[in-house]
């Protein structure tokens, strides 16, 4: 099943469901046991990756984060060692409420040259 199928029938976490079990294909950049990280499929920048928690945490504002706060970290320097000193730097970014798409905790990852629509 796709990302777009699969919200299309009313999936509400594609990181549990499909992404970390790897239903549907990802490109993994980094990985540990609490944490996975992947090249977005449809990036907005040169660089864009997805930092995400394997288990279920709803948003940052969950009490569930501070468990993994650390792991969290580390992943985000690893994925951001990856964009080249030559892209002028990265962001980081998550959301939370009305504002997060998908209900499952994740970071995007941004850097390079910002991709046309």
């Amino acid at each position: 099943m796709d990302v777009s199928t699969y919200l299309a029938e009313g999936g509400t976490d594609i990181y549990c469901d499909l992404l970390v079990p790897r239903r549907v294909p990802v490109e993994v950049v980094f990985e540990s046991p609490t944490i996975i990280a992947f090249w977005h499929s449809r990036p907005t920048h040169e660089y864009h990756f997805v930092v995400a928690p394997k288990r279920h945490v709803a948003d940052i504002r969950s009490p569930d984060t501070d468990a993994i706060w650390a792991d969290v970290l580390s992943a985000l320097k690893a994925v951001l060692d990856l964009i080249p000193v030559t892209a002028a730097g990265g962001r980081v970014i998550t959301n939370c409420g009305r504002f997060q798409q998908s209900k499952h905790l994740h970071f995007h990852v941004v850097g390079g040259r910002q991709l046309s629509s």
